[in-house]
C-alpha cells in the first residue's frame, strides 16, 4: 500500500484544558493565506494546538433518546403516540446528522475533517463486520439485507478466513473439512416463526447481536453497535444492482405474498405521476424480481433537483444551456439523462482492475458510448453475462 495523504493531531500538541488552548491561540502570530486564490497554494502555519472535548454528553443522549422513540413504535402504544414519537424520532435523527454535516463542511469554523473521517470510518467498520458475519447482500452506509437461514458459522476447530475468503461470499462454504457453514441464524426454523408470529421474532436483535459477537469473538474483535431489524420489511424475495439499488417483495401480514413492492435507487425518485420518466432501473429491478429477463429498453429519464451553485455557475460560463440561463440557485431543475449500467461492484481480482472498469469513458469523440446496457436486447441473462465477463466487445464481434 502506498500512502498518499495523511492528517493527523499529534500528542505533543496536545493541551489540558480550555483555558490553555485559548491562551495558546491568543498567543500565536501564525496565519493561514492564500496567494492568488489558487488551489493548493495557501500556507497555514497557525499554532496546531488541540483539546479533546467528547461529544458523547451532547450527542450520545440525543441518539439514546431516538432510540426510546424509536421503540414506541414496537409497542402497544396507540397509533397517535406512534405518530408522535416517529416524528420525534426522525427530528432528533435531523439534528445528530447535521451536526455531522457542520463537522464535516469545510465551510463551518468548527469543520474537523480528521473527526468527520474517524466517524464515517468507524460505521463503514461496523458495516464490513455486519456483512461477513450475517452475510449480508449489499453494504450500505450502515447495514444490509441478509437471509436469517443461511449465515456464515465457524465450528470450534476452524481456521480463522483472511480477507481474501471473507472478501468473498461464494468461497464460506468449506466442502472438505466442513469447519465454515451455513446454517438459520440461531437454529431456528424462521419461516415457521414467520408464519406463527412467533416469539423469536422480539428476540431478533439480540439473537443477530449474540451471533456477530460470536463471530467476531474468534478474531479478538467486537461490534460497536446496537442491531436493529426493521421488521416491516422482512421479504421473500430481493433484487439488487451495483452498490445501493434493490427491491424487496415484501412479506404481507396476513403472511402471503403480495406485491407490495420497496425501492430504494440511489439518485432516483419514484414518480407518483405520468409527466416525468422514472429511472429504468425500477423496472429492471421490478423484472428481476419476479423472473422476467427482460431489460428495459428506454434508457432516458427525467431528473429533478434544486439547481446548485456550482452547476449554476456552469451554466452561466457555458456557450451550451441557453434554456437554461435564466434558472437561479435553488430553483427547481429537470433534466433529461441517459442510465448507463457498468460493472464496477462485481468482485475486482485487483485494484488495477477496478480503476479500468471506473475509468471508462463515456464519450468518444464527443458521441455517447453505452456500457453494458447495449446489450438489452439479448435481456437481463445476456447483460449480466457480459458483466460477469467484463466484455464490452460490440454487437459486430458478437455471435450468439
Amino acid at each position: 500500500m502506498e500512502l498518499i495523504c495523511a492528517v493527523a493531531y499529534q500528542t505533543s500538541d496536545q493541551v489540558s484544558s480550555v483555558d490553555e488552548w485559548i491562551a495558546a491561540v491568543i498567543a500565536d502570530k501564525g496565519r493561514l493565506q492564500n496567494k492568488d486564490g489558487l488551489h493548493n497554494n495557501t500556507i497555514d502555519n497557525r499554532t496546531r494546538a488541540w483539546i479533546s472535548l467528547p461529544l458523547e454528553g451532547f450527542i450520545g443522549n440525543l441518539v439514546n433518546q431516538r432510540n426510546q422513540l424509536k421503540l414506541v413504535k414496537k409497542s402497544n402504544a396507540t397509533e397517535q403516540e406512534k405518530l408522535q414519537a416517529d416524528a420525534k424520532q426522525n427530528a432528533l435523527k435531523l439534528f445528530v446528522n447535521t451536526t455531522y454535516g457542520v463537522l464535516a463542511s469545510p465551510y463551518f469554523a468548527v469543520g474537523n475533517t480528521v473527526l468527520a473521517n474517524n466517524i464515517t470510518a468507524r460505521a463503514r467498520v461496523g458495516a464490513w463486520m455486519l456483512n461477513k458475519s450475517l452475510h449480508t447482500r449489499q453494504s450500505i452506509t450502515d447495514g444490509g439485507m441478509y437471509s436469517l437461514t443461511e449465515v456464515p458459522v465457524l465450528r470450534d476447530k476452524a481456521y480463522l478466513p483472511g480477507l481474501a475468503l471473507l472478501s468473498d461470499n461464494k468461497l464460506w462454504l468449506d466442502t472438505k473439512n466442513y469447519t465454515r457453514i451455513l446454517q438459520p441464524l440461531a437454529g431456528v426454523d424462521w419461516e415457521k416463526v414467520f408464519q406463527e408470529n412467533g416469539d423469536e421474532l422480539k428476540q431478533l436483535d439480540q439473537l443477530a447481536k449474540t451471533h456477530i459477537k460470536t463471530f467476531w469473538l474468534r478474531y479478538g474483535l467486537e461490534l460497536p453497535f446496537a442491531i436493529e431489524h426493521k421488521l416491516e420489511n422482512t421479504f421473500t424475495i430481493a433484487a439488487y444492482i451495483n452498490k445501493a439499488h434493490y427491491c424487496f417483495v415484501r412479506l404481507s401480514q396476513d403472511n402471503s405474498l403480495s406485491n407490495n413492492l420497496l425501492y430504494r435507487i440511489r439518485g432516483a425518485r419514484d414518480y407518483s405521476d405520468d409527466i416525468l420518466r422514472k429511472h429504468p432501473t425500477y423496472q429492471l429491478l421490478c423484472n428481476m424480481a419476479y423472473g422476467c429477463d427482460e431489460f428495459p429498453q428506454e434508457l432516458t429519464y427525467d431528473h429533478q433537483s434544486l439547481l446548485k451553485i456550482n452547476k449554476w455557475l456552469e451554466i452561466q460560463t457555458s456557450n451550451g444551456y441557453q434554456e437554461l440561463k435564466e434558472i437561479k440557485p435553488g430553483d427547481e431543475l429537470i433534466e433529461s439523462r441517459t442510465a448507463r449500467y457498468n460493472n464496477t461492484h462485481f468482485f475486482c481480482d485487483s485494484v488495477n482492475e477496478f480503476k479500468k472498469r471506473s475509468e471508462r469513458k463515456t464519450h468518444v469523440a464527443g458521441q455517447p458510448i453505452e456500457f453494458f446496457e447495449r446489450y438489452r436486447t439479448g435481456g437481463i441473462s445476456r447483460v449480466h453475462t457480459q458483466m460477469v465477463l467484463d466484455s464490452l466487445q460490440s454487437f459486430a464481434n458478437q455471435n450468439d
